[in-house]
């Protein structure tokens, strides 16, 4: 049985959503700034913070292929779900210590019914 696993990302790292499929950039702060992945769209979730946090599904056996340069120039490397799993790290550490955190500070108070009676003044009316 295959195990599922999730990567929390920032919604800033999509670049572009396809029906199929969603473009990816890495994160700023690991060694693969500058480089970006296809993913399936079916497999990103929105997970909370105001629909700003994102998840996407994998598995231990997925290989993900990272680009980097246009059409002209390209360059491709091959990565595990273990060395992505390590370049999402910091970003993951920071969503998980916000989510805990996540406390709401509404405070949702009923009003209380008036029980008064209304009277028109004569002046007021047609």
């Amino acid at each position: 049985m295959t195990k599922w696993k999730n990567i929390k990302f920032n919604a800033q790292n999509i670049e572009y959503e396809t029906g199929r499929a969603t473009l990816v950039k890495m994160p700023n702060n690991s060694e693969w700034k500058g480089w970006m992945f296809w993913h399936p769209s079916k497999l990103i979730k929105t997970i909370g913070g105001k629909g700003y946090w994102k998840s996407f599904a994998y598995t231990d056996e997925w290989d993900f292929t990272l680009f980097k340069g246009n059409g002209v120039y390209k360059k491709e490397e091959i990565l595990s779900a273990e060395s992505i799993e390590e370049a999402f790290g910091v970003v993951n550490e920071s969503i998980d210590a916000y989510v805990e955190t996540d406390d709401s500070f509404l405070e949702v108070i009923e009003p209380k019914k008036i029980d008064k009676s209304v009277e028109i003044k004569e002046s007021l009316k047609r």
